[in-house]
């Protein structure tokens, strides 16, 4: 449960003050995060997002990125696992890159 609340903060707080390509890296971490949360078993249903931290737009993503990794499989070999962490967390760096730079 740290560790959420750990993401919370380290998300509202990053954002805000990052610059776009930073941006991007934030992104990819939070993915990254969120996706070892739920491939270690842990409900994501339990993260709460601090809306007077982050915008609007803000608060969206991280629902869709917690949307998103909800919807994953959870897999039972830890090499599964870390593909899809890593799937998961470059399907996302991508998204925002393209999003960035069109």
């Amino acid at each position: 449960m740290r560790k959420i609340i750990y993401l919370l903060l380290l998300f509202s707080c990053s954002y805000a003050c990052a610059e776009k390509s930073s941006a991007c890296e934030l992104i990819d971490d939070t993915a990254d995060m969120l996706m070892q949360f739920h491939q270690s078993g842990l409900s994501l249903d339990d993260i709460e997002i601090n809306k007077e931290e982050l915008n609007p737009q803000e608060v969206q993503l991280l629902n869709n990125l917690i949307l998103d990794a909800k919807a994953t499989p959870v897999y039972k070999t830890d090499l599964a696992k870390l593909k899809e962490i890593d799937d998961f967390k470059n399907k996302w760096l991508e998204l925002c890159q393209v999003q960035l730079n069109p």
